[in-house]
């Protein structure tokens, strides 16, 4: 957020908080006239949750490691591999017999 005045006027307007709250405002203008579908800000022209699940999930299995004294947690993702995570479970290690 910019909230020095560049050449005595405000200039904030173009800072992120701005233009993101902007950019919603038109997706919801456009999707409440039927000319967008909520799938189509996916892109990562907004934030969605299609577009922070992953991120989401990294904090998710951060935060349950440490709550589980630094045990390591692995992410799971949906069928044939895809993008979307669709649990966090706890890392199993393998033991080996020598």
């Amino acid at each position: 957020m910019k909230y020095e005045p560049t050449n005595g006027k405000f200039t904030g307007q173009a800072a992120y908080g701005f233009v993101s709250f902007e950019k919603f405002v038109d997706a919801t203008t456009a999707i409440n006239r039927g000319l967008a579908k909520v799938g189509d800000f996916d892109d990562g022209s907004l934030a969605t949750v299609a577009t922070t699940m992953q991120g989401t999930a990294i904090l998710e299995a951060g935060r349950l490691s440490l709550d589980h004294g630094c045990r390591p947690f692995d992410i799971v993702y949906g069928e044939n591999g895809g993008e979307v995570p669709s649990e966090i479970v706890a890392h199993i290690f393998e033991k080996y017999n020598n």
